[in-house]
């Protein structure tokens, strides 16, 4: 699966650099100059990127704060990564947490860190993508869940169905 990246940042250098690392390692990368630019983005593919990262220091109306709060309100659990040049200090923490910020990952460090961050915020959207393919398939035989197993009964099911037969299904509580 190749994950999209929206990339958020004012600074057309540090675009440039983002936008080459993570085409290079196989992402579609997305990138938008402002926070308003960013939310415009995002509403063209709001369930189709795995992560956003937003740079703090944002210019313009919207800072890195107001935009993160924002695309959260626009679909929770967006995997936002604040990416900030800014000391990580306890307000910064707090802010991030008010925001549905996932991770904080400081501009100086080596790129490893936000690599790392960013890996483990597609598999959670992996994991995500799966539960809501799983749920609409329970959905259409009127089951409700989403767990794979539940999944691999609904198909089996649906199977069947074609068939114009009856299914029983024996099992655990």
């Amino acid at each position: 699966m190749q994950y999209k990246l929206l990339f958020i940042d004012d600074d057309v250098n540090t675009q440039v650099v983002f936008r080459q690392r993570y085409e290079n390692k196989g992402f579609k990368v997305v990138i938008a100059g402002t926070g308003s630019e960013g939310i415009k983005r995002f509403m063209d593919d709001p369930d189709g990127f795995a992560a956003i990262i937003v740079d703090f220091d944002l210019s313009g109306i919207m800072d890195g704060a107001t935009t993160s709060k924002r695309l959260n309100l626009i679909r929770a659990q967006s995997n936002l990564i604040l990416f900030t040049g800014c000391n990580i200090d306890r307000f910064l923490r707090h802010l991030a947490l008010e925001c549905g910020v996932l991770e904080i990952v400081p501009k100086r460090s080596d790129w490893s860190q936000l690599d790392m961050t960013i890996e483990q915020a597609c598999q959670k959207f992996e994991q995500t993508v799966s539960g809501l393919e799983n749920a609409k398939l329970i959905r259409s035989i009127e089951m409700v869940g989403t767990s794979d197993r539940l999944a691999e009964v609904a198909r089996k099911v649906k199977l069947y169905q074609r068939h114009k037969k009856s299914v029983l299904i024996l099992g655990e509580t």
